[in-house]
């Protein structure tokens, strides 16, 4: 990861940067570095959280964080031993059961808070940080989830205000999270992704492994989803979404040679499971239209960067 993560800042450094200056941003030096990680670099974790008072209480805007920062200390340790937190949000709140926007001085008996936390190894956040510092200064670094990048966009990017299942199967990693007005509910993942397909698949029909990855991007038609990666979305949409329901629309970010199979094989597992027919789309350019607006030299073929533009 580092060694792409040095050679993709040498790319700046060298192609970007000087474009960017022109643009007047001081001596090559940013305002500020987002770091964006996909799963299996970071952890997280969704929490519904609900607060019962005998009388009707209003929360200061300090008492909602000091909440969100209590509640957020007892979720990182159980994500990992060595982690340090990237984010603690309240992705939705409610008072008295109606949803509001910022509940700060609404008098209730009952608030309810959406917390979404999630946590990078310590050695990682350093790692990226000093590669990143050696090409080039910025003013500030942050770290974020691309779950609870997702959230924030993908329920206006799709056009639908109800309730979807984000599905991001990854290099390594398979990561499913609930979400619902814009709000992650709840995630998991379980560690089979777009390199275990493609083995599986290579074993499948007499390929190595290197030799089944190429022609999966010569002809992803031909590829098959393993029958392990299949039970592991079965078991995680049951433990996800068996007390919830399942939502109306599953939205998957996907490496391309495997994106149409495993959105078939999300859907009819959700059928299986719910007998519920879901309208399912893959994040690509003739799903979410207009809403992205891929960079010039960007690879068009980045799950990543399919999500990430549409950003703004």
């Amino acid at each position: 990861m580092l060694t792409a993560l040095g050679e993709a800042c040498a790319d700046i450094t060298k192609d970007a940067l000087p474009h960017i200056i022109a643009r007047r941003v001081a001596r090559g030096a940013f305002d500020s570095v987002k770091f964006i990680y996909g799963a299996p670099w970071y952890v997280s974790r969704g929490r519904r959280i609900t607060i019962e008072s005998e009388v009707p209480t209003a929360y200061s805007a300090k008492a909602l964080d000091a909440l969100i920062e209590e509640h957020s200390a007892d979720i990182i340790p159980e994500l990992h031993k060595d982690a340090v937190r990237v984010e603690r949000f309240a992705t939705g709140w409610s008072v008295n059961g109606y949803n509001v926007a910022d509940p700060t001085g609404k008098e209730g008996t009952r608030l309810s808070l959406n917390l979404f936390a999630s946590a990078i190894p310590a050695g990682v956040k350093n790692a990226v940080e000093e590669t990143v510092a050696r090409s080039f200064h910025a003013h500030t670094t942050t770290h974020h989830s691309i779950a609870l990048v997702a959230s924030t966009v993908l329920a206006e990017a799709a056009g639908n205000s109800g309730a979807l299942l984000f599905v991001h199967l990854s290099d390594t990693m398979t990561e499913l999270a609930l979400v619902s007005s814009d709000a992650i509910l709840d995630s998991i993942t379980f560690p089979e992704g777009a390199a275990h397909l493609h083995k599986a698949w290579g074993k499948k029909t007499g390929r190595l492994v290197h030799e089944a990855t190429i022609q999966a991007k010569q002809s992803p038609r031909d590829i098959t989803v393993s029958d392990s990666w299949q039970a592991g979305i079965g078991e995680c949409l049951g433990a996800l979404l068996t007390e919830r329901g399942m939502p109306e629309r599953i939205v998957l970010l996907a490496d391309p040679t495997i994106e149409k199979q495993a959105l078939d094989a999300v859907q009819d597992i959700s059928m299986k499971i719910f007998n519920q027919i879901v309208t399912a789309v893959s994040l690509t350019e003739s799903s979410f239209g207009s809403s992205l607006r891929v960079a010039a030299g960007a690879a068009p073929g980045s799950p990543a960067m399919r999500l990430l533009t549409l950003v703004d």
